[in-house]
Protein backbone atom coordinates (compact mmCIF):
# COMPACT_ATOMS: atom_id res chain seq x y z
CA UNK A 1 0.00 0.00 0.00
CA UNK A 2 2.00 3.41 -0.96
CA UNK A 3 2.29 5.64 1.04
CA UNK A 4 0.64 8.98 0.97
CA UNK A 5 3.23 12.03 1.17
CA UNK A 6 2.21 15.18 3.26
CA UNK A 7 2.33 18.31 1.93
CA UNK A 8 4.21 20.54 3.83
CA UNK A 9 2.48 23.40 5.16
CA UNK A 10 3.35 27.71 3.50
CA UNK A 11 5.70 29.48 5.70
CA UNK A 12 3.48 32.41 7.12
CA UNK A 13 5.69 35.43 7.34
CA UNK A 14 3.91 37.58 10.79
CA UNK A 15 2.25 40.67 9.91
CA UNK A 16 4.11 42.52 12.97
CA UNK A 17 7.16 41.52 11.75
CA UNK A 18 7.10 42.61 8.42
CA UNK A 19 5.87 46.12 9.96
CA UNK A 20 9.30 45.99 12.08
CA UNK A 21 11.16 45.52 8.76
CA UNK A 22 9.70 48.31 7.33
CA UNK A 23 9.88 50.94 10.09
CA UNK A 24 13.61 49.50 10.03
CA UNK A 25 14.44 50.58 6.45
CA UNK A 26 12.40 53.85 7.20
CA UNK A 27 14.15 54.76 9.75
CA UNK A 28 17.46 54.02 7.76
CA UNK A 29 16.29 56.08 5.26
CA UNK A 30 15.51 58.88 6.87
CA UNK A 31 19.03 58.77 8.99
CA UNK A 32 20.70 59.19 5.12
CA UNK A 33 18.53 61.88 4.36
CA UNK A 34 19.23 63.51 7.36
CA UNK A 35 23.22 63.08 6.28
CA UNK A 36 22.68 64.87 2.76
CA UNK A 37 20.67 67.19 3.95
CA UNK A 38 23.39 68.00 6.81
CA UNK A 39 26.22 67.62 4.05
CA UNK A 40 24.67 69.65 1.67
CA UNK A 41 23.58 72.36 4.31
CA UNK A 42 27.87 72.17 4.96
CA UNK A 43 28.43 72.88 1.58
CA UNK A 44 26.22 75.94 1.41
CA UNK A 45 27.76 77.57 4.48
CA UNK A 46 31.36 77.13 3.64
CA UNK A 47 30.21 78.42 -0.08
CA UNK A 48 28.58 81.73 1.76
CA UNK A 49 31.67 81.79 3.84
CA UNK A 50 33.96 81.56 1.03
CA UNK A 51 31.55 84.11 -1.02
CA UNK A 52 32.33 86.72 1.97
CA UNK A 53 35.50 86.18 2.44
CA UNK A 54 37.46 85.70 -0.50
CA UNK A 55 36.67 89.87 -2.11
CA UNK A 56 37.83 90.92 1.35
CA UNK A 57 41.44 88.98 1.13
CA UNK A 58 41.16 89.77 -2.41
CA UNK A 59 40.86 93.97 -1.94
CA UNK A 60 43.93 93.46 1.29
CA UNK A 61 46.05 91.37 -1.15
CA UNK A 62 45.30 94.45 -3.68
CA UNK A 63 45.45 97.25 -1.30
CA UNK A 64 49.06 95.83 -0.10
CA UNK A 65 50.23 95.88 -3.19
CA UNK A 66 48.99 99.33 -4.21
CA UNK A 67 50.76 100.51 -0.60
CA UNK A 68 54.16 102.02 -1.18
CA UNK A 69 56.57 103.21 2.05
CA UNK A 70 53.26 103.56 3.79
CA UNK A 71 51.54 105.40 1.25
CA UNK A 72 48.10 103.70 0.19
CA UNK A 73 47.28 103.75 -3.63
CA UNK A 74 44.28 103.42 -4.99
CA UNK A 75 43.77 103.84 -8.58
CA UNK A 76 40.65 105.87 -10.40
CA UNK A 77 40.81 106.36 -13.70
CA UNK A 78 43.73 106.56 -15.81
CA UNK A 79 45.54 108.05 -12.47
CA UNK A 80 47.30 106.79 -8.78
CA UNK A 81 45.07 108.44 -6.20
CA UNK A 82 47.42 108.52 -2.76
CA UNK A 83 46.79 110.96 0.45
CA UNK A 84 49.28 114.08 1.08
CA UNK A 85 48.53 115.65 4.51
CA UNK A 86 50.86 118.86 4.77
CA UNK A 87 50.17 121.92 6.77
CA UNK A 88 47.26 120.01 8.91
CA UNK A 89 45.61 119.81 4.66
CA UNK A 90 44.71 116.69 3.68
CA UNK A 91 44.94 116.49 -0.45
CA UNK A 92 44.09 113.68 -2.67
CA UNK A 93 46.71 113.52 -5.73
CA UNK A 94 46.94 112.13 -9.05
CA UNK A 95 49.71 110.79 -10.45
CA UNK A 96 50.09 109.06 -14.12
CA UNK A 97 52.46 106.60 -12.56
CA UNK A 98 52.91 104.01 -9.72
CA UNK A 99 55.89 104.70 -7.64
CA UNK A 100 56.99 100.93 -8.39
CA UNK A 101 56.45 101.91 -12.30
CA UNK A 102 59.47 104.02 -11.45
CA UNK A 103 61.75 102.41 -9.54
CA UNK A 104 64.06 102.04 -12.80
CA UNK A 105 64.80 105.63 -13.62
CA UNK A 106 68.39 106.33 -11.56
CA UNK A 107 68.25 109.57 -9.28
CA UNK A 108 70.91 111.28 -6.67
CA UNK A 109 70.46 110.26 -3.43
CA UNK A 110 69.03 113.50 -1.36
CA UNK A 111 67.71 115.69 -4.26
CA UNK A 112 65.07 116.76 -1.91
CA UNK A 113 67.83 118.28 0.25
CA UNK A 114 68.32 120.98 -2.31
CA UNK A 115 64.97 121.95 -2.60
CA UNK A 116 63.01 121.68 0.83
CA UNK A 117 65.67 124.37 2.55
CA UNK A 118 63.93 126.55 0.22
CA UNK A 119 60.52 126.70 1.94
CA UNK A 120 62.39 128.63 4.94
CA UNK A 121 63.66 131.27 2.82
CA UNK A 122 60.17 133.77 1.42
CA UNK A 123 62.69 134.92 -1.15
CA UNK A 124 63.37 131.65 -2.74
CA UNK A 125 61.93 130.38 -5.82
CA UNK A 126 62.38 127.64 -8.34
CA UNK A 127 62.32 128.23 -12.38
CA UNK A 128 61.34 124.84 -14.31
CA UNK A 129 62.74 125.37 -17.62
CA UNK A 130 62.64 123.25 -20.78
CA UNK A 131 63.11 123.22 -24.84
CA UNK A 132 60.26 125.03 -25.87
CA UNK A 133 60.15 122.59 -29.19
CA UNK A 134 59.16 119.24 -27.02
CA UNK A 135 55.74 118.20 -27.24
CA UNK A 136 52.48 118.96 -24.25
CA UNK A 137 53.69 115.89 -22.67
CA UNK A 138 56.98 117.27 -21.80
CA UNK A 139 54.83 120.34 -20.72
CA UNK A 140 52.91 118.18 -18.67
CA UNK A 141 55.87 117.20 -16.81
CA UNK A 142 56.80 120.44 -15.80
CA UNK A 143 53.01 120.79 -14.33
CA UNK A 144 53.53 117.51 -12.04
CA UNK A 145 56.45 119.15 -10.59
CA UNK A 146 55.24 122.55 -10.32
CA UNK A 147 52.19 121.64 -8.30
CA UNK A 148 54.24 119.98 -5.41
CA UNK A 149 56.94 122.75 -5.53
CA UNK A 150 54.53 125.47 -5.70
CA UNK A 151 50.94 126.59 -4.37
CA UNK A 152 48.46 124.29 -6.07
CA UNK A 153 48.18 121.94 -3.54
CA UNK A 154 49.96 124.29 -0.21
CA UNK A 155 52.77 121.41 -0.03
CA UNK A 156 55.79 123.57 -0.21
CA UNK A 157 54.36 126.95 -1.38
CA UNK A 158 57.70 127.77 -3.08
CA UNK A 159 57.19 130.62 -5.89
CA UNK A 160 57.83 128.23 -8.94
CA UNK A 161 58.30 129.73 -12.57
CA UNK A 162 58.36 128.23 -16.28
CA UNK A 163 61.01 129.59 -18.13
CA UNK A 164 62.53 128.28 -21.56
CA UNK A 165 65.93 126.94 -22.74
CA UNK A 166 66.33 128.09 -26.00
CA UNK A 167 64.48 131.47 -27.85
CA UNK A 168 62.23 129.56 -30.44
CA UNK A 169 61.45 131.50 -33.99
CA UNK A 170 60.24 135.13 -33.54
CA UNK A 171 60.88 134.95 -30.10
CA UNK A 172 60.85 138.32 -28.36
CA UNK A 173 61.58 138.02 -24.51
CA UNK A 174 59.28 138.38 -21.72
CA UNK A 175 58.41 137.78 -17.89
CA UNK A 176 56.17 135.04 -18.92
CA UNK A 177 58.46 132.70 -20.54
CA UNK A 178 62.04 134.37 -19.76
CA UNK A 179 65.30 132.30 -21.03
CA UNK A 180 66.58 129.92 -18.01
CA UNK A 181 69.09 127.16 -17.72
CA UNK A 182 71.39 126.12 -14.87
CA UNK A 183 73.49 128.57 -15.56
CA UNK A 184 71.03 131.08 -14.31
CA UNK A 185 70.37 128.92 -10.57
CA UNK A 186 71.23 130.64 -7.55
CA UNK A 187 71.38 129.94 -4.00
CA UNK A 188 68.02 131.40 -3.59
CA UNK A 189 66.81 130.51 -6.82
CA UNK A 190 66.69 126.56 -8.02
CA UNK A 191 66.50 125.85 -11.60
CA UNK A 192 65.12 122.35 -12.89
CA UNK A 193 65.80 121.57 -16.36
CA UNK A 194 63.80 119.68 -18.06
CA UNK A 195 65.17 117.64 -21.13
CA UNK A 196 65.97 114.55 -23.36
CA UNK A 197 68.52 112.60 -22.96
CA UNK A 198 70.38 109.32 -24.17
CA UNK A 199 69.20 107.80 -20.72
CA UNK A 200 66.49 108.74 -17.98
CA UNK A 201 67.57 109.89 -14.81
CA UNK A 202 67.72 112.46 -12.23
CA UNK A 203 71.03 114.63 -10.69
CA UNK A 204 72.27 117.82 -10.07
CA UNK A 205 74.60 120.26 -11.62
CA UNK A 206 75.37 122.68 -8.04
CA UNK A 207 72.17 124.41 -7.87
CA UNK A 208 70.08 123.02 -10.68
CA UNK A 209 68.21 119.66 -11.09
CA UNK A 210 68.03 117.93 -14.38
CA UNK A 211 65.40 115.75 -14.62
CA UNK A 212 66.14 113.89 -17.80
CA UNK A 213 64.27 111.59 -20.42
CA UNK A 214 64.86 109.37 -23.11
CA UNK A 215 61.78 111.29 -24.86
CA UNK A 216 58.56 113.15 -23.50
CA UNK A 217 56.93 109.68 -22.46
CA UNK A 218 60.06 109.07 -20.55
CA UNK A 219 60.28 113.14 -19.21
CA UNK A 220 57.29 112.59 -18.03
CA UNK A 221 57.85 109.78 -16.16
CA UNK A 222 61.38 111.24 -14.83
CA UNK A 223 59.73 113.67 -13.26
CA UNK A 224 56.99 111.81 -11.72
CA UNK A 225 59.65 110.01 -9.49
CA UNK A 226 61.05 113.84 -8.72
CA UNK A 227 57.70 114.36 -7.29
CA UNK A 228 57.84 111.30 -5.54
CA UNK A 229 61.28 112.20 -4.13
CA UNK A 230 60.30 115.36 -3.01
CA UNK A 231 57.06 113.77 -0.81
CA UNK A 232 59.16 111.24 0.47
CA UNK A 233 57.50 108.21 -0.85
CA UNK A 234 60.35 107.64 -2.94
CA UNK A 235 63.96 107.80 -1.45
CA UNK A 236 66.02 106.60 -4.45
Amino acid sequence: MAHTKKKEKPKIVHDDAKHEQEEEEEKERGKKSNIYFLVAIGFIIVGIAVFITIPTLVHKIQLDKNTYNKFIFQKNGRFWMTEIERNNLQNAIPFYFHPRELEDIPAELNLSGKILPLTMNENASIIITLDPNLNTTAVQAGVQISRITGERYHILNIQTRSAITNPPANYVGNATFPLATCKDATNATLVIWLRKGMVNGIFSEGNCIVVQGKDEDELLRSAEKFTYLILGIMDH
